[in-house]
């Protein structure tokens, strides 16, 4: 890479960071029931190395570890929390959008042979995907939550089934409940649990979000969520999201991840970005010969 291309390369992040401010979601567990076995996977963040390490070991031989964007998550993972932070994450662009994001993620890496049903989260098993997160108001451009994904290291993915704390287009924030089926080109919000209107929320210290697998013969996926009083379980409060995604389109396999993204604002880059251009065009004019 040359000093010019650097120098765009650099500016270039700078801009899409400008606007950036910090915020942070904490995640207290992520676990995987399957086929009967509860806590199939269960890791707690209690061992203070964050993703890809990973506590979590799975009874088939699967592989316990995660892999992330960034490479390496920085946490820092303490007292059984692990601390997401967007404006950390790395840069790159919406599969659905295409727009400029950060996106901090760990995805299982469950095994992906579509051949053998035995390992891994396969179209014949039964399964519930958690993430308990701390339960805060997200920023307005960020979400944080987990899916079902069928990225892999040779493929782009088919089918995406995700469960996030976010925003919708009404100025509200809540639970919402998504699909992207890239192959028909379907992007749907199926269901929004809203949360900004409920008096009693400050009751509520975590948020339980759930992706289901509940029959071995389908290949739909429901969601769901608990509201967690810390002081009184008795309080605690469990709530069905309506509509229905499917995944296994095209393979048998799917993987677990949680995340947190950030929406760019594209506007604020402009001028750092413009500013690259022009220093491009300053060093890229012929020089005088003498």
């Amino acid at each position: 890479m040359n000093t010019m291309t650097r120098l765009m390369a650099t500016l270039l992040a700078l801009s899409l960071s400008a606007s950036v401010s910090a915020s942070t979601y904490y995640l207290d567990r992520f676990k995987i029931d399957k086929n009967g076995i509860d806590n199939w996977f269960n890791d707690h963040f209690s061992d203070g190395n964050p993703p890809p390490s990973s506590q979590g070991t799975f009874p088939d031989g699967a592989e316990g570890s995660y892999s992330t964007q960034p490479d390496s998550l920085p946490g820092p993972e303490q007292n059984g929390r692990l601390a997401l932070d967007p404006s950390q994450g790395a840069s790159t662009t919406s599969s659905v959008s295409g727009d400029p994001i950060l996106i901090q993620r760990a995805r299982l890496r469950t095994n992906t042979d579509s051949t053998n049903l035995v390992s891994g989260l396969k179209s014949d098993d039964i399964f519930s995907v958690g993430g308990l997160f701390d339960l805060t108001p997200p920023e307005m451009n960020e979400v944080y939550g987990i899916r079902l994904t069928d990225f892999g290291a040779a493929s782009m993915a088919n089918d995406v089934v995700q469960l996030t704390v976010g925003w919708n287009g009404s100025g509200e924030w809540g639970v919402r409940f998504r699909e992207a089926d890239f192959g028909a080109g379907i992007f749907d919000l199926l269901d929004f649990g809203n949360l900004s209107q409920r008096a009693d929320l400050g009751d509520f210290e975590q948020i339980a979000l759930f992706l289901n697998k509940e029959d071995a013969g389908s290949n739909i996926i429901t969601a769901s969520y608990w509201l967690i009083d810390l002081d009184d379980s008795g309080n605690n409060q469990f709530l069905d999201l309506a509509g229905s995604g499917t995944i296994f389109d095209g393979e048998e396999w799917t993987r677990a991840e949680f995340f947190t993204v950030r929406a760019v604002p594209v506007p604020a880059a402009l001028p750092l970005f413009a500013s690259a251009l022009g220093l491009l065009a300053f060093f890229g004019r012929p020089r005088r010969t003498t």
